[in-house]
């Protein structure tokens, strides 16, 4: 076996020590947040979940997460009003967040893309295996 400063046996990888990235997964489907735990926690993600966004600008502002997953259709406040929200925080400024809707309003979606900077919206239901994917990719290009 031959060891050299590329080899597999001697590289470390630094997720193997760092903390699990917190992901917040804003749904008001209990259904859905079943679904998501599982399929987030099996990828070594700590997962938050929410019901609604009905909080104040401070809560936002103090969240410890690393990327959100949001419903544009939630109770009581607009999905998209929750991404202005986190990007108006300085640790959700430039956080990866998804969109996942029933709604086909485009005009709704242009606004993810144009004024939430999200990195992409999914129609439900989801495709958990895209989702995590694009999730997982997002968060690496992110990490030193």
């Amino acid at each position: 076996m031959i060891f050299g400063r590329n080899s597999l046996s001697t590289r470390m990888d630094h997720r193997a020590f760092a903390k699990p990235k917190r992901i917040l997964v804003l749904d008001d489907d209990p259904i859905l947040r079943m679904v998501a735990e599982p399929a987030l926690k099996v990828l070594g993600y700590d997962v938050l979940l929410m019901a609604d966004g009905l909080h104040d600008d401070s809560f936002f502002a103090n969240l410890k997460v690393d990327s959100a997953i949001v419903d544009l259709g939630l109770p009581g406040i607009s999905g998209l009003d929750v991404i202005a929200k986190l990007r108006a925080s300085e640790r959700g400024r430039d956080m990866p967040i998804f969109v996942i809707t029933g709604s086909r309003d485009t005009g709704d979606i242009n606004t993810c893309y144009e004024d939430g900077n999200v990195l992409f919206v999914m129609s439900k239901p989801v495709d958990w295996t895209f989702l995590t994917e694009q999730l997982q990719l997002a968060l690496e290009a992110r990490c030193p």
